[in-house]
């Protein structure tokens, strides 16, 4: 009696293991797919990887993410640096094409032409600074070094079974 009573909990707290490690790989690969920088480390702190097959799988997903994140540094494929793009266009063509002292007759007596002239320079200058800005796709560049850095910490973490890091 005593003997299975011992077995049983021995089974039941070993699988109970295995299943909350799986759950664990299961959010360490949600959190690099989703390029999670912050959690990725904080996984990786608590847990690491118990042994090399599962560090291998990992980083060749890290890699297929990086891949991918190359390929989505394009102002087409950006949707925030296109919109960004876009509001910077229509900001410098606003500034060049609206005729500000034309239609509203109540501002043209408070603005003189050189305030109507220095608030469309102001625009157009502003318009041509954020679209020249978003042609380098900041957003999408942030979202690759993330991903490259979650690949480098993979790489560099440590297999718990050998109980050394390898550089």
């Amino acid at each position: 009696m005593k003997c299975s009573v011992l077995i049983s909990t021995l089974f039941l707290s070993l699988t109970s293991t295995c299943v909350e490690a799986r759950r664990d790989i299961d959010r360490l690969v949600s959190a690099i797919e989703e390029i999670d920088l912050v959690l990725v480390k904080k996984l990786l702190k608590r847990e690491g990887f118990s042994d090399e097959k599962q560090k291998k799988e990992l980083v060749g997903i890290a890699e297929d993410i990086v891949e991918e994140c190359e390929k989505n540094v394009s102002l087409l494929r950006s949707k925030q640096d296109f919109a960004l793009c876009a509001c910077g266009i229509a900001c410098a063509a606003f500034g060049i094409f609206s005729p500000i002292l034309k239609y509203k007759k109540n501002l043209a007596k408070i603005l003189s032409k050189e305030a109507d002239r220095l608030l469309r320079f102001c625009l157009i200058a502003t318009g041509v600074y954020i679209s020249l800005k978003s042609l380098s796709c900041p957003a999408a560049s942030r979202v690759l070094e993330d991903a490259q850095d979650i690949e480098d910490m993979l790489r560099n973490a440590c297999v718990l079974s050998k109980h050394t890091c390898e550089s």
